[in-house]
């Protein structure tokens, strides 16, 4: 199994591959700061429900 993912990742240009690892840290990001996001999004509906 890592032989097949190691020769697809292989192929990939070098642009590819920093794409993919900095979506994996936004994405790590946004998990750990989820709770100030979300209340964040419900104070700025609450803005425009007044």
């Amino acid at each position: 199994m890592k032989k097949n993912e190691n020769r697809e990742l292989s192929g990939l240009s070098e642009t590819t591959k920093a794409f993919i690892v900095i979506i994996i840290i936004l994405i790590i990001g946004v998990i750990f700061r989820w709770s100030y996001i979300s209340e964040e999004i419900l104070k700025g509906f609450e803005f425009f429900s007044k």
